[in-house]
């Protein structure tokens, strides 16, 4: 992870901005930048990731700062929570497919009814892939893995300058609300 890689991502930031300050789960929480800011925004806030590294990286953040951060060294693809959070966010967790499909399935029933997740990724399609191109899904396959029970609030892919690596890189972004 780079060490610019200190900004939450544009998305969350527009999401909740517009919903109300509740829970909120932050799938491959990285280096802690979305679950920090989140919390520094009033949310009470899960991370998780499978680095041993990331966890310690942002539990220390979340002391020093005195944030209400819970974070664990888990499988992200095992998501036991049922209607639990309001808010669940994944951003550049790249994943194998059968493993992104069961984690994303899984995500969603985290999700309370009427709340949102967001996932965003670099997109399929990109010219210079910045991971395994095998990692990287397409819009509809992320619909599809998500499964029945959300409404699609937005789900495209634009190029979209990326500060991590200062240039434009097309990104998938898919936003739902969960409805059942």
């Amino acid at each position: 992870m780079p060490k610019a890689w200190t900004k939450p991502d544009d998305a969350l930031v527009r999401i909740a901005g517009i919903i109300a300050t509740g829970r909120a789960l932050d799938v491959g929480c990285g280096g802690g930048h979305d679950a920090i800011w989140l919390a520094q925004q009033g949310w009470s806030v899960r991370a998780i990731d499978t680095s041993r590294h990331a966890v310690a990286t942002v539990r220390r953040l979340a002391t020093e700062k005195s944030l209400n951060i819970t974070v664990a060294k888990d499988d992200v693809t095992a998501l036991d929570a049922m209607d639990e959070f309001d808010l669940v966010s994944i951003c550049y967790m790249h994943l194998p497919a059968s493993a992104r499909s069961k984690m994303l399935a899984n995500a969603s029933q985290a999700v309370k009814p009427g709340g949102t997740l967001l996932f965003r990724s670099f997109d399929a399609s990109i010219g210079e892939a910045p991971f395994e191109r095998s990692l990287l899904p397409s819009c509809n396959e992320v619909l599809e893995e998500l499964g029945a029970g959300v409404a699609v609030q937005q789900a495209d892919v634009a190029d979209e300058f990326f500060p991590y690596m200062k240039k434009q890189m097309r990104l998938l972004t898919v936003i739902v609300t969960r409805i059942e």
